[in-house]
């Protein structure tokens, strides 16, 4: 028997405790759009949807010669690809000019007058909410490709509340969303601003020393060269299987996956595999350890470099860790990401997104003599990592804050099959 979920109390702004809420169905606060372009607009008004940016230009070689079928969004209308629903390709145009979708989207928009006006900044939270999600998964069933349209989300149920509620309930959310974004701002600045100071920190291409030095350090000492595998060894992660992954507990340890090492291991979905398991196979030479350099072997946007900061951990395929061969290299960690990150940039090697031990021995380091010289750049890269680490939990927990407020100011009618 499936279990049931537990009933959740729900969170409401004082001056409406205690109001009704009206119990609706989308296509009662809803309506669908059909209005065509009749080449009214441009094709340069022509807008595709994405999950992460929402509403934007529509690449050229995808748009037809003729547009005169193609679909009008208006301001605070919806629009979604049917075909990409399930994987969350919809938003709201907050624009006042018109634009064109596909005549294969879908486009609707939000009843904002009479008994069950909805707000469509409302609407537009709501869709983020585990509710539509768990509605539109349920639509999704029997595969990745299936088309969800309006006919179908239409039936979702909702309990709203009162026009002035929805906009206390966007008004707060909203808050949140800037605060959210001024912290990734943010992190932003400070990743660009490491990014600014490694290159002025390490020798450019052809250069002996860096542009940058600090001022105890004798400037007229150049830096040397040693190949990489001369001063760290690597040891890339065991092949795991999804059905080898366990809940955390006393018994497990976390298995080090791209994602982890993409996210700076702030993600929620970790996964965990059997210490009795991993007795057994002998996986001690894949664990990870505090001040590892990890490196993710499969870059979606470029190679991702992470130093571990966490409890031992199993690295997982397509997953690495550099150690140093000899104790005295120990502070050259901090060094390696940005000689890698030349290297690759130098030689061309980002193109395929992936990193190779057979890449890495080609790597020539390019470090100061001088053990002090060398511990006081790695003391000022792992000042502002930790800063970017820190910044990086900061909107994590933001935004699991915001998913929690999210399940409280969203009352959760029991949900029908599509």
């Amino acid at each position: 028997m499936a279990k049931k979920k537990p009933n959740r109390q729900m969170l409401r702004f004082p001056e409406f405790i205690g109001n009704a809420y009206h119990n609706v169905l989308l296509r009662d606060v809803t309506a669908e759009c059909r209005i065509r372009n009749v080449d009214k607009l441009p094709p340069d008004r022509i807008m595709g949807v994405t999950k992460v940016d929402g509403i934007v230009p529509m690449e050229a070689k995808l748009i037809g010669a003729d547009t005169s079928r193609y679909k009008i969004v208006r301001k605070n209308w919806f629009a979604y690809n049917p075909m990409r629903l399930n994987i969350g390709s919809i938003a709201r145009w907050p624009n006042n000019e018109d634009v064109l979708v596909s005549p294969d989207y879908i486009v609707f928009r939000c009843l904002e007058e009479g008994l069950y006006a909805i707000d469509p900044e409302y609407l537009d939270h709501f869709r983020r909410s585990g509710q539509w999600k768990d509605f539109i998964k349920e639509s999704g069933m029997g595969g990745v490709r299936v088309r969800i349209y309006f006919k179908n989300i239409s039936r979702l149920r909702l309990k709203l509340p009162s026009f002035s509620e929805q906009q206390k309930i966007t008004d707060c959310l909203g808050s949140l969303d800037k605060l959210i974004a001024a912290h990734c701002a943010k992190l932003d600045a400070l990743q660009a601003h490491k990014k600014s100071l490694l290159q002025q920190l390490f020798p450019a291409e052809g250069q002996a020393s860096p542009r940058i030095r600090f001022p105890e350090f004798n400037r007229a000492v150049r830096w040397e060269e040693k190949p990489l595998l001369d001063v760290f060894g690597i040891q890339d992660g065991f092949s795991f299987s999804s059905t080898d992954f366990i809940e955390a507990s006393l018994n497990s340890q976390q298995v080090i996956r791209i994602t982890d090492i993409n996210n700076k291991n702030t993600n929620s979905d970790k996964v965990y595999f059997s210490l009795h398991k991993a007795a057994k196979l002998n996986l001690s030479r894949y664990i990870a350890k505090k001040g590892d350099l990890l490196l993710s072997l499969t870059g979606a946007a470029g190679f991702n470099f992470f130093i571990w900061q966490g409890e031992d951990a199993f690295l997982n395929q397509r997953t690495a860790k550099v150690f140093p061969k000899a104790k005295k290299y120990a502070p050259l960690i901090r060094l390696l990401e940005p000689l890698i990150h030349k290297t690759i940039n130098n030689r061309g090697e980002g193109q395929n997104n992936n990193l190779s031990r057979g890449f890495l021995a080609t790597v020539i380091l390019h470090i100061p003599k001088d053990p002090a010289e060398q511990r006081r750049i790695a003391n000022c890269l792992n000042a502002l990592d930790m800063l970017i680490i820190t910044q990086a939990e900061k909107i994590a927990a933001l935004k699991k804050h915001k998913d929690g407020l999210m399940q409280q100011l969203f009352p959760n009618p029991e949900m029908s099959k599509l």
